[in-house]
């Protein structure tokens, strides 16, 4: 593989995306603008998850194939992911064509089947490789939404360190910090990512402001009345500094430069690992039916 190739296909890949601009199609990557920039000018090379990333972008299978090998993953390691899915539905579904997605749910011991595969129509499963339904019942480890449900989840984020992609989007998370929390004990949750910008302290600390993240949860606990779930925060190094109190304009501006930091830069706490983004939910059918009387 040399660096020529891989900024052909990458320049390639953009342009069949209707020709959108680097930022972006940095942004759907789920990298920088710098990063996208270096591999398009052949100056580096993706990293594994950056390839696996423009594979799930690429419109046609041997273009997947392509990045997604690249990744170090084998077409048959590929064809088998989650749940033994086909070749065929590897290639882009038809209109009304389903998709069969295996059943999981976690818990203490891990993850384990739940069920057999659920049919779903394809059109709401871009990446049915990587997705799988996520199951919520009595044997779950936590709270997510509601007793019992299933979430249809891709897991390309799982375990994912750069969640500049997740922000603003609803995704399950394990929850299990190294600290005890009586508000929310460890477990499994759902909610979007967000930082809480508008009521940080930015302007009293001016050399290191800190910007909290949430997962504003999908349910909150009634004896609490809780519902944002604390995942950390992340300390900006640069803040204000260099700023006149009256500078509105340039304070706005590094504002905006601070938030776009937080976002690329903030790590989960030690214990915590994000499972993937729910790209959609099924309820109720898991409820058992009323014992005729």
């Amino acid at each position: 593989m040399i660096l020529v190739e891989v900024a052909k296909r990458i320049r390639a890949l953009r342009k069949a995306l209707g020709d959108i601009g680097q930022r972006e199609f940095a942004r759907l990557v789920g990298v920088r603008h710098a990063t996208l920039s270096e591999w398009e000018s052949g100056k580096n090379f993706p990293s594994a998850a950056g390839f696996l990333a423009l594979g799930n972008l690429a419109k046609g299978q041997d273009e997947k194939l392509w990045f997604w090998e690249q990744a170090g993953l084998s077409r048959a390691a590929l064809i088998g992911l989650c749940g033994k899915i086909s070749a065929d539905q590897w290639k882009q579904p038809a209109e009304g064509e389903t998709v069969r997605i295996p059943e999981f749910r976690e818990t203490a011991h891990g993850r384990e089947e739940a069920g057999p595969p659920i049919p779903l129509p394809a059109r709401f499963i871009p990446h049915p490789g990587s997705t799988i339904c996520f199951s919520v019942d009595e044997q779950s480890t936590g709270v997510a939404d509601s007793p019992k449900g299933i979430f249809i989840l891709d897991t390309f984020y799982e375990g994912a360190e750069d969640l500049s992609a997740l922000w603003g989007r609803v995704v399950i998370l394990r929850y299990a910090p190294e600290f005890d929390s009586s508000a929310f004990p460890q477990g499994i949750y759902a909610g979007r990512l967000i930082l809480n910008i508008s009521s940080v302290r930015v302007w009293a600390e001016r050399e290191r402001p800190r910007i909290p993240a949430f997962l504003e949860t999908l349910s909150s606990h009634p004896e609490s009345g809780y519902t944002m779930l604390f995942l950390g925060h992340y300390i900006d190094s640069q803040g204000m500094k260099g700023l006149a109190p009256d500078d509105a304009e340039g304070m706005a501006k590094r504002r905006e430069e601070i938030e776009s930091r937080a976002r690329s830069e903030f790590r989960l706490a030690k214990g915590t690992a994000i499972l993937g983004k729910v790209q959609g939910r099924l309820t109720g059918h898991l409820e058992k039916p009323e014992a005729k009387k």
